[in-house]
């Protein structure tokens, strides 16, 4: 594993890599054994607020299936709760429980395959409308799907 001394940078010459310390100006192994190693320091990540907590925990049942345990797709062990409507929407997603359970690989699926989530918000429009008559989608999520 390459360490992260804040002096070390990887280069490359001929497609073989190398180390260069910044600190002494030398090559060096990419695993760099300086005996002064300073390491890179990193933010500390965001904890997530007490009203973000309380919607994922209060994220029981969902309108695309009953089964939360298992992957929509392939039925294996779900390891992710997607939200069908995500970035601006997600907190929309949880509220209107718009999110299926999803495996890792079909949650990378689910954020590369556009064709996949194209249809995921088509479904979740029409599962909207349906379950919500009462309510505009188009005033909620402000966009159309179908």
């Amino acid at each position: 594993m390459i360490n992260k001394c804040i002096y070390l940078r990887i280069r490359s010459k001929k497609g073989t890599k190398y180390g260069l310390c910044l600190k002494y100006n030398k090559k060096v192994s990419v695993y760099c054994k300086c005996e002064e190693i300073e390491y890179k320091k990193y933010k500390e990540l965001i904890k997530k607020s007490k009203s973000q907590k309380e919607l994922d925990n209060s994220r029981v049942e969902s309108l695309f299936t009953n089964n939360l345990n298992k992957c929509y797709f392939c039925y294996n062990k779900k390891e992710h709760l997607h939200e069908v409507f995500y970035g601006k929407n997600r907190s929309n997603s949880i509220k209107y429980k718009l999110f299926i359970p999803v495996c890792n690989k079909h949650h990378r699926k689910c954020h590369n395959d556009i064709m996949l989530i194209d249809s995921l918000h088509k479904k979740g429009q029409v599962l909207f409308n349906i379950n919500y008559p009462y309510l505009n989608f188009i005033d909620i999520f402000k966009e159309n799907y179908l």
